[in-house]
């Protein structure tokens, strides 16, 4: 047994264990270690992350890569490696949240707060997409929760209960099936992808997700060809590349380390020792030098000496330019054989000699509105609204034309937010030759730009999952007319997510996309945005044949509901239901055995169980189904809504406008009617049906009662008469 003390000044609220990480997270009501993220072996330095108020409830989502903490004030995002400030806060309860659990199929987030109001947030947009107010049967007593208030079932259930007192609510959530089966997506992987990579001498793929598996591709056909765990101390992939000579591959952690590995049979060949414990954002292979040169996190640029003789090899922190970057370093790039590029979170951009480590040219300094937040800024969801509107996500250079001196030229292409800049290295204008917005949104990020190897065309991938290609064939070029920007091509939506990375492939077929997302998807497109397939799909496709492409389908004709659309539509209540605790325990018959396992490679349809059926017993579900078919039974006999009856005047609903009554009709009645003793004696003053006479006109009437006094036969009387 293995005692952990000192974790918190104040009462454990709540603690839970990641075995994937080997970590236990707990929060507390004190301010100053409200959740503590704490390996068991005590090797790592534990993450600590502060709310004023302290934190009574929180829930983890490695999938999304999120904690969801709820304070006395608000429910909050974070991004389990950033302390220092929340992805999002998110408000509207107006008392003390006492419960949050996080629903990683459909990317939302339940909170339910002291007023017994049940709140569902998006994780992506971070926004409230409904909000119920429970009411619970407690008769006159005051309502008691316990410290754990929510119990999700997931698919196939789909089911929350939430419990008060003796009670517990079950809401059921229903997604839209098609054709009575349930399609599942396809991903390829089961976490969010970091990146892939086109090896054009084998013409394979490589797919790296943040789990840290990799996997190789055949990319002509979408087959498989090996796959491997690259893990790093059971911390998470956060870089990829290949060496100068495509033939091996690098990986970077969250922790520092990088390992190099043959990717064709998966053996590790060197590990290149950590500086620091730094997250690594980027790495570049200097053959001239025969070394590799790391950045990240560390604010420092590290090189390492290759030793084909030796698998650990030590960094070099002795860069003879001095470590000139103030904040973190977020993207490099190398113009053999004499540039180097890099990039800060700060707008900095710097280019260096690569043979003497000297700084050759500034060409932007530090922009003093920037915060340091750029670990808060590069996570998965916060990428949109994070404040790093100058951060250098990315850097490439132009290589052909760099022996091109003309001051109007562009040398260096970078992306900073929602922009493209393009630079000239050889001038100290810190604006840059030119500059344009790359997105459709003003909202998104662009985290992924590809420059193709004829330099003419330019990729761009963004946080909105969007993807649009430019034509920089003659954008800033000399002795041409400057454009304000460069003509575009195509914009398509190709991912539910952030894209992580983008790459123009020259194929003997036909020029291809290769994208990948956080989405966990890699897919192929052609240049003119036709959908090719998805790394992880049942059949196989031809580059060669396009009749063997998904196209003119998307990656969401086929499937049912995108589980990580953050939509409003993407989540049915279908309905919410109280019931008393003590039956509960009475139904043990109905044990939920989910023995579902997820299947990679296929598309999987299993029969669509029902979904009505309750997780608190036949009993209920029986009266359920009664309630459900009496009210089918009254619609049915009062007839369908018109629902355009409904706003005839106006957009007041008139409830009388609803009820379908059939038209009146003229009918005639027949002209020998009996009648009773009663009937005569009435007669004086009142016809058969009881009507005034002097209310009423009908001669063929009178004519026929003074010739027959035992018969009244009215002479075509219609209800139009009556109704007068």
């Amino acid at each position: 047994m293995q005692v952990l003390t000192d974790v918190h000044k104040d009462w454990v609220r709540r603690i839970k264990y990641l075995p994937a990480h080997t970590s236990i997270v707990s929060c507390s009501s004190n301010g100053k270690d409200s959740l503590v993220v704490r390996d068991i072996d005590k090797k790592k330095k534990p993450y600590v992350f502060r709310v004023t108020k302290g934190i009574d409830c929180f829930d983890v989502s490695l999938l999304w890569n999120i904690i969801a903490t709820g304070s006395s004030d608000a429910v909050r995002l974070w991004n389990p490696y950033v302390t220092n400030k929340p992805v999002a806060v998110l408000k509207g309860h107006q008392l003390a949240v006492i419960d949050v659990v996080i629903y990683e199929d459909q990317g939302l987030v339940f909170s339910f707060a002291k007023e017994e109001t049940l709140r569902i947030w998006c994780i992506k947009e971070h926004y409230c997409l409904h909000s119920i107010n429970l009411k619970f049967p407690l008769d006159a007593r005051l309502p008691d929760h316990f410290s754990h208030v929510f119990l999700l079932q997931v698919s196939p259930l789909n089911t929350l209960l939430i419990t008060c007192s003796d009670v517990i609510a079950e809401m059921k959530m229903q997604n839209s099936h098609q054709g009575g089966a349930r399609v599942r997506n396809v991903v390829t992987h089961s976490r969010p992808l970091c990146g892939a990579l086109y090896n054009k001498r084998l013409n394979q793929v490589i797919v790296g997700c943040t789990n840290s598996l990799v996997s190789v591709w055949d990319f002509e056909s979408g087959q498989r060809i090996i796959q491997f765990s690259t893990a790093h101390d059971q911390e998470e992939l956060a870089y990829m590349t290949l060496d100068a000579d495509e033939k091996r591959l690098l990986n970077a952690s969250r922790n520092g380390s990088i390992t190099v590995w043959n990717f064709t049979n998966g053996h590790c060949l060197h590990r290149l020792e950590p500086a620091t414990t730094d997250e690594i954002t980027g790495v570049v292979d200097i053959a001239e030098r025969n070394c590799f040169i790391s950045v990240g996190w560390s604010k420092r640029i590290v090189v390492y000496e290759k030793d084909l003789t030796s698998f650990h090899i030590d960094p070099s922190l002795e860069w003879k330019g001095g470590q000139l970057h103030k904040e973190d370093i977020l993207s490099i790039d190398y113009c053999p054989p004499h540039f180097i590029a890099t990039g800060s979170f700060d707008g900095e951009i710097i280019i260096w000699h690569a043979d003497t480590e000297s700084i050759f040219r500034r060409l932007r300094k530090p922009s003093s509105s920037s915060r340091r937040s750029s670990r808060n800024y590069r996570g998965y969801t916060d990428s949109r609204h994070g404040p790093g509107r100058h951060a250098v996500d990315n850097l490439s250079f132009l290589k052909s034309r760099i022996h091109i001196r003309s001051s109007d030229c562009g040398h260096l292409v970078s992306s900073q937010h929602n922009k493209i800049y393009f630079w000239n290295i050889l001038s100290s204008d810190s604006r840059g030759l030119a500059s344009f917005r790359a997105t459709e949104d003003r909202a998104d990020t662009i985290l992924a730009i590809h420059i193709d190897s004829r330099e003419e065309t330019l990729v761009v991938g963004d946080t909105g999952g969007n993807i649009s290609i430019w034509d920089i064939a003659t954008y800033c070029m000399p002795d041409i007319i400057p454009e304000k920007e460069p003509p575009i091509m195509i914009r398509w939506k190709a991912h539910d997510l952030a894209v992580m990375s983008v790459q123009y492939i020259h194929h003997k077929a036909n020029d291809f996309l290769l994208t990948a997302s956080a989405d966990q998807t890699a897919r192929v497109w052609t240049v003119g945005g036709h959908f090719v397939g998805t790394f992880g799909q049942s059949f196989k496709w031809n580059v060669k044949d396009p009749s063997t492409y998904q196209h003119p389908k998307t990656p969401w004709n086929n499937i049912d509901t995108q589980l990580l659309s953050s939509s409003r539509s993407s989540l049915n209540i279908k309905n919410t239901s109280l019931y008393s605790i003590n039956k509960y325990f009475e139904n043990t018959d109905d044990v939920v055995d989910d023995n579902d396992e997820k299947n990679e490679e296929e598309i999987q349809q299993t029969p669509t169980k029902d979904s009505t059926k309750s997780v608190l017993g036949d009993q209920y579900a029986k009266k359920y189904h009664r309630r459900m078919e009496s009210r089918r039974r009254r619609r049915q006999d009062m007839g369908e809504i018109d629902i355009n009856q409904t706003v005839r005047f106006g957009k007041t609903c008139s409830p009388f406008q609803v009820i379908k009554t059939p038209d009146m009709e003229e009918f005639f009645l027949p002209r020998n009617v009996p009648m009773t003793p009663n009937m005569r004696e009435r007669d004086g003053s009142r016809n058969l049906f009881g009507f005034a006479r002097e209310n009423i006109s009908l001669p063929n009437l009178q004519s026929s009662r003074s010739k027959s006094p035992m018969w009244h036969p009215p002479s075509q009387l219609s209800n139009r008469h009556l109704d007068s």
